[in-house]
């Protein structure tokens, strides 16, 4: 049997003040609206997160999340830890995305990073680790990530594509791993079951459902619940910053 994590730190990740740091400025009076700021938990695979999510009066969010938790398919160190930052413009499509993960023995100067922009005709890019960009046309047509092992993109879909109750929706998603920070296009099937639940379905090649989870939304679209085999996140706390 693996061992757990005996405890979980959970810290705010700080918005940086660095011109470059990206398309957003998160410091300074005025671009931000209230702050919302959840914790969640999943006790079956020892996976804890904190995140918060900052909407700009354009319309676009930043989403910053840090987390910790197991691979269930990890053979070696399952433990890991993942810092994430992903933006999404006013339509809720997703712009770009931050990721910084380890498991807890790699230096703490050398961390795995993963940085990926989607260009406004809908071109994906990866930096590179010397600098520069690799264009990614395999994942033309996907308008959002998923990061399983965080919870900051289960309602990128569900309020992006605002379904009505009995409505179904396929789409492809860039998928990222975490901790290995792989890159894959993968399809997905979203169904709004009734006014608060939601069936997210993985999709293989020929169309059917290769796996099920059941989400629980509130009314602004945010999940506050994800249930499966072996899966049953929730939202502990929940909060606003004024």
């Amino acid at each position: 049997m693996r061992p757990l994590l005996l405890a979980f730190t959970l810290l705010l990740a700080s918005c940086s003040g660095d011109e470059n740091a990206g398309p957003k400025a998160e410091y300074g009076k005025g671009p931000f609206r209230p702050v919302r700021v959840t914790f969640w938990q999943d006790p079956e695979n020892a996976a804890s997160g904190h995140l918060t999510e900052r909407r700009l009066a354009d319309g676009s969010v930043i989403a910053r999340e840090h987390c910790v938790g197991l691979d269930p398919l990890a053979t070696q160190d399952p433990a890991f830890w993942a810092d994430l930052a992903v933006e999404s413009d006013s339509t809720g499509k997703v712009a770009r995305v931050l990721v910084t993960a380890g498991v807890g023995e790699e230096a703490a100067s050398n961390p795995l990073r993963l940085e990926l922009t989607r260009a406004a005709g809908g071109r994906w890019s990866r930096s590179r680790p010397g600098g520069g960009w690799d264009e990614l046309p395999a994942l033309d047509g996907c308008d959002d990530v998923e990061i399983p092992a965080a919870h900051a993109t289960a309602s990128l879909p569900v309020r992006r594509l605002a379904l009505r109750a009995g409505e179904s929706k396929d789409l492809d998603r860039v998928l990222v791993r975490v901790p290995q920070l792989d890159v894959e296009r993968v399809r997905r099937r979203l169904t709004r079951l009734d006014e608060t639940m939601y069936a997210w379905e993985g999709l293989g090649k020929d169309g059917t459902s290769a796996w099920r989870v059941e989400l629980r939304a509130d009314g602004t679209g945010a999940v506050l619940e994800q249930s499966a085999e072996g899966l049953h996140r929730r939202v502990v706390r929940d909060t606003t910053i004024e």
